[in-house]
């Protein structure tokens, strides 16, 4: 720890970086201003540092220092050396422990005066009161550690007259910021929830947008790498941080649950200690129009909706069950809090699962019909979690129990009856409980995943605007935790040859994976999942060890799972299926792989398992938009036409796509005569299908090239076969130029750039033609 001393002549210096035996320090905060003010390490080192504006106050916190027995002090501008991004990396994370251990800290508020230059001025009268409240050191994210952390924190105003401590002004300091009196009071962060720690910050701005996430690190006492320009993305790291510890599920059960008290008129909502005795009955029920929000409870407004009638008979119902207190998802969860939402989606199915009874209202169902159990994806946790379930039709009579409805419910949303009798959901397959909510709809399309992080036992921030890489997210979770390699075996909704990426876009495509076609795990003797490591995400994509069977120009690779006829019937290898995936090799990314034919899942028999040869292969998690442009990107064909003396093109040199593999893959070279004069040197069709080719040509001695697309030709009436004719490119206005674009459709384009290398020899001309393809949706 880099500190700063106060000398005997009244100015300060740096000291030595101190390791272990760290003295007694004062630490400083405040709010910073321009560059051209602060002071900041290398000002000191030039000893430049006295010309700028921020001079004064640090040079007041150490005298402050000295006044309060105090040699060393701390200030975050000028004690860390900014050009190093490894010790600013290990300041961050370090900094809200420097706080916590300072004998003193100083806050100065710039924007805070009491007047003292003024002689005539009393300071009992001062309206610094006001200014205080409306401090801008209030509103800064780093400044939420600087208040937590320390013991001792004093505030002093920009004319350097102290204004009182955190003690003596809890109660302000709670009006303004919300933090709870005991927080700063020092009780351990950990007896506050993980969404009221976060909803301390959620006013708070920071220059950088990182900062917001960083400067909470101490506060969740957590650690990660600094990424500067990873934006908003740094406070979804935080969240995995967060939740990786395990302060979610250990907190929650200590900040306690927000419920409805079942006898109350008007509705309130207390939140109650989580413990082993807790005993509260939970609503199942499909959203709709005026149902009854957080805000409705508090306000006492909840009577004026159209949904507090079920509200009011679902307690009305616990209580003539001897239930004190019920959960119904509206008006139980803060929404304007994104973290309490985040906290309590995380929760759920542990909330559901401990309920002592779950009330499914079915408000479209008449004469006791469950079929609209069939539409709501949190229905799938909502069925599976509680032990006892009872339903009710739209005028609360009782249709039955997830018992006594048992094999009804099951035929309706396809879940196995086994664990809706109590089996573990675990038991069965990824595949199998993805299976279950693939005919379920959600309003926003990224609590389809959000609403199966329960059932897999996952937890990853939610990040509402996503879509469905939502989804991709939760798959990506799920195959950290297992390798139960069925999470592969999806099928395509439409056909049509484009590559995917090996992940799912959604539950629905996982709809083929049926009771009566159950998909199981794998087990061979010469393959065995942990003999091999475990599936890896990494900047290239998913490392997987599967056996893989090679073919012309795809790979099939194996997936660890089998389809047996019926889920009773006997299980031996004989009598079972290998399901596979076609996969191919990204031509612009060699050795990653895509997932072709994705709307087919090939079967082979168990015996050619012999002829699968065990390989880590690296394949495309998502970004379909990738893995289609591969047979955009690939070369199909290529036309030479070599000029005779007579500048007549003739005898045209085609390479089909296999010769052009053998040419590019081995950076070959095509080299011909020229004898000057204009015309097509070559073409180059790129793409399977449409596709678009690139003429390369001369006029006038000068090299140009040009981009033509199927369209192109086509509304001229001719073919690739004319393109040797140099008219058929008239109107083009990138015809003699080095450079062409052309916009494929409303999202690619795609440029074309010929560049000349040095010339070594007068009598010959090298040149490259560079191809990019762009794409808008991929960035």
């Amino acid at each position: 720890m880099r500190l700063l001393q106060f000398n005997d002549d009244g100015e300060f210096s740096l000291t030595t970086t101190f390791a272990d035996r760290i003295p007694p320090y004062a630490i400083f905060s405040h709010t910073w201003g321009d560059d051209n003010e602060e002071i900041f390490l290398w000002d000191l080192i030039k000893a430049t540092h006295t010309r700028k504006a921020g001079y004064n106050k640090i040079r007041f916190c150490g005298q402050q220092a000295r006044r309060d027995g105090l040699q060393y002090f701390w200030v975050d501008t000028c004690c860390i050396d900014k050009s190093s991004s490894s010790e600013l990396a290990e300041a961050i994370n370090s900094m809200f422990r420097w706080y916590q251990n300072a004998a003193k800290c100083y806050v100065y508020l710039s924007d805070v005066s009491t007047g003292a230059c003024d002689e005539n001025h009393d300071i009992s009268q001062s309206t610094w009161k006001l200014d205080f409240r409306q401090s801008r050191w209030f509103t800064r994210g780093w400044t939420l550690q600087e208040l937590i952390a320390p013991t001792s924190v004093e505030f002093f105003s920009s004319d350097c007259v102290r204004l009182g401590d955190k003690r003596s002004m809890e109660q302000q300091i709670h009006e303004i910021t919300g933090i709870p009196i005991r927080a700063l009071r020092g009780y351990p962060l950990s007896e506050f929830s993980v969404a009221e720690r976060l909803s301390w910050a959620e006013n708070r701005q920071t220059m950088r947008l990182e900062d917001k996430a960083y400067s909470l690190l101490g506060i969740f006492n957590v650690y990660m790498p600094l990424i500067y320009g990873e934006g908003s993305y740094a406070l979804q790291r935080l969240q995995e941080a967060i939740l990786k510890s395990g302060l979610v599920s250990s907190v929650s059960s200590r900040s306690g649950m927000r419920l409805l008290v079942a006898g109350s008129d008007p509705l309130r909502i207390e939140t109650v200690p989580v413990s082993d005795n807790l005993q509260y009955a939970i609503l199942s029920h499909t959203w709709g129009v005026g149902e009854v929000l957080f805000d409705d409870i508090r306000n006492a407004t909840a009577e004026q909706k159209r949904g507090y009638s079920k509200i009011r008979k679902c307690c009305n119902l616990a209580v003539k069950h001897g239930f004190d207190y019920v959960w119904v998802d509206t008006c139980c969860i803060d929404k304007s809090s994104s973290s309490e939402l985040q906290e309590a989606i995380c929760s759920m199915y542990k909330w559901y699962k401990n309920a002592n009874i779950c009330y499914v209202y079915l408000e479209d169902s008449e004469n006791g019909n469950v079929d609209s159990l069939i539409n709501c994806s949190f229905l799938v946790e909502e069925l599976i979690a509680p032990t006892f379930v009872e339903f009710y039709d739209q005028t609360w009579n009782e249709i039955g129990t997830k018992q006594s409805l048992c094999d009804d419910i099951a035929k309706i949303t396809s879940i196995d009856p086994l664990v809706l009798r109590g089996a573990n959901p675990t038991s069965r397959t990824i595949a199998e409980r993805m299976s279950w909510a693939a005919h379920r709809s959600t309003t926003r399309i990224e609590d389809t995943a959000y609403s199966l992080m329960g059932l897999f036992n996952v937890f990853m921030p939610m990040l509402y605007g996503e879509g469905e890489r939502a989804f991709i997210r939760l798959q990506e979770e799920i195959i950290k935790q297992t390798e139960d390699y069925t999470i592969f075996s999806w099928k395509a909704n439409v056909s049509g040859g484009a590559h995917r990426g090996i992940f799912a876009h959604s539950p629905a495509e996982f709809a083929a994976v049926r009771p009566e076609r159950t998909i199981r795990k794998f087990s061979h003797p010469h393959y065995q999942v942990d003999q091999y490591p475990p599936p890896a995400l990494t900047s290239r994509g998913l490392l997987l060890t599967p056996p893989v069977l090679s073919c012309t120009s795809d790979e099939y690779a194996y997936l660890g799972c089998v389809s047996y006829s019926s889920p009773t019937e006997d299980s031996s290898l004989k009598e079972s299926t290998l399901l596979c995936v076609r996969l191919r090799e990204i031509q612009s990314a060699p050795q990653v792989f895509a997932r072709s034919s994705p709307e087919k899942l090939e079967s082979r028999a168990v015996a050619d398992l012999r002829h699968f040869k065990q390989q880590t292969i690296c394949v495309l998690p998502s970004n379909v938009d990738q893995s289609t442009d591969l047979d955009i990107l690939k070369i199909g064909e290529v036309v030479v036409y070599p000029p005779n003396d007579n500048n007549n093109v003739v005898a045209p040199m085609h390479l089909g796509s296999a010769d052009c593999a053998r040419w590019f893959n081995k950076d070959k070279k095509l080299t011909y005569s020229y004898q000057g004069g204009t015309g097509p040197l070559a073409t180059i069709r790129f793409g399977v299908g449409e596709g678009f080719v690139i003429v390369i040509g001369v006029y006038d001695d000068v090299l140009w090239c040009s981009i033509v697309t199927h369209e192109d030709l086509k509304q001229q009436g001719k073919t690739l076969h004319d393109l040797k004719d140099l008219n058929v490119l008239s109107g083009s206005s990138t015809r003699h130029t080095d450079r062409a674009q052309k916009i494929l459709s409303t999202t690619k384009s795609v440029t074309a750039a010929i560049r000349v290398a040095p010339f070594t020899d007068l009598n010959i001309l090298r040149f490259s033609l560079h191809v990019t393809l762009l794409d808008s949706t991929t960035h």
